[in-house]
């Protein structure tokens, strides 16, 4: 009698205390690949039949575990507060290396966390490169065309700066250098293989010299995912010069000097305008019957742009030409080319009254 009744005092307890309650799971799933600088899925799910079962915080791994509990981890990493169980939750890492994930499931919010798991994953940088097609030579009134080329796996922009080479290289990024700075794509368009072409001369202001270009690549950080330089040689704009004109036409040549001998009373003025700097040839023709013969012998200036005035003594390999009718000839060249000949007729006259310096 004693046996029964011991016995239906156990399962008389069996009753009334519950059967201890299985852990709920937790499992977050990360999209294949992360990238730095480009979303990346994460999907939680929770075997916990909670109204609000999944909580977890992301962040950069230094070494510190995760916190036993949701609340005690640092609240600017918090990534998910789901409402259910399976929802997805993106997010831009900023940054490649190693970061952690602690995650929990919930069965009583106030009570202590039913399911952890402690995650690590690696970011990978982004993949990027970036090229300059740039004319080792190029020559322009201040206008050279550049090609920037490159890929790039997330969204970035483009800038480019360009300076007079002086041996410093280009800086780590674009606003650090010290040249003159504009974005090519400033909105981070260039995704995927990108071109971006034209002529910036008219931005910068280039004038002749060897100049270096550099270009970036940048997240949307700012931060330089891909660089790239280049040597660029500008040279002058081929010369074009404008018909030349003579103060006197009519003139007697000067005693003695060279052809640029600028006499007080005798010889004439060449005027000369020109689109660059230039060295301008000159030369002379006589009128033979009915020729004109080329006289051996020239004479340069070096000529500056627009207007430039040049004294012409009326003689050539310091000799007076003689009276008669001449042409003068005109020529302007430099590193890029020569320009048109340009001729004006002039005619020397023969000695008339002595003037000064004639004693």
């Amino acid at each position: 009698m004693n046996h029964i009744r011991s016995a239906c005092a156990l399962f008389a307890l069996a009753l009334i205390v519950p059967a201890t309650a299985s852990a709920a799971t937790v499992d977050v799933q990360i999209s294949p690949d992360p990238v730095a600088g480009a979303e990346v899925t994460f999907t939680a799910t929770s075997s916990s039949t909670a109204e609000r079962p999944v909580f977890a915080t992301l962040r950069p791994d230094d070494g510190v575990p995760c916190a036993a509990t949701y609340d005690a981890e640092p609240d600017d990493r918090r990534l998910f507060l789901h409402d259910r169980s399976g929802a997805v939750e993106t997010r831009t890492l900023d940054a490649p290396g190693i970061w952690l994930i602690c995650a929990y499931a919930y069965d009583d919010r106030d009570a202590a966390p039913s399911g952890t798991q402690a995650l690590t994953f690696t970011v990978r940088a982004a993949r990027a490169h970036l090229t300059i097609e740039a004319p080792t030579q190029s020559v322009g009134e201040g206008r050279v065309g550049v090609a920037v080329t490159g890929f790039s796996e997330i969204p970035a922009g483009v800038r480019v700066s360009w300076r007079r080479a002086d041996g410093t290289p280009c800086a780590a990024s674009p606003f650090a250098d010290a040249g003159t700075n504009i974005a090519l794509d400033a909105a981070g368009r260039a995704t995927g293989p990108f071109r971006y072409a034209g002529s910036f001369g008219h931005v910068f202001g280039l004038d002749p010299g060897v100049h270096t270009l550099c270009a970036w690549l940048v997240d949307s950080g700012y931060d330089t995912i891909a660089q790239a330089t280049a040597t660029v040689r500008i040279l002058p704009a081929r010369p074009r010069l404008a018909p030349i004109s003579l103060t006197v036409s009519r003139f007697e040549a000067a005693p003695y000097g060279g052809s640029r001998f600028d006499h007080p009373h005798l010889g004439t003025t060449v005027t000369v305008r020109l689109n660059v700097p230039a060295t301008v040839r000159f030369g002379v023709r006589r009128r033979v019957g009915r020729r004109w013969v080329r006289l051996r012998g020239t004479f340069e200036v070096r000529s500056r742009p627009l207007a430039d005035y040049h004294a012409f003594s009326g003689r050539l390999r310091n000799r007076a030409l003689r009276p008669g009718r001449y042409q003068l000839l005109a020529t302007a060249r430099n590193v890029s080319g020569r320009s048109t000949t340009r001729r004006h007729a002039f005619r020397i006259l023969g000695r008339q009254h002595p003037g000064p310096g004639f004693d």
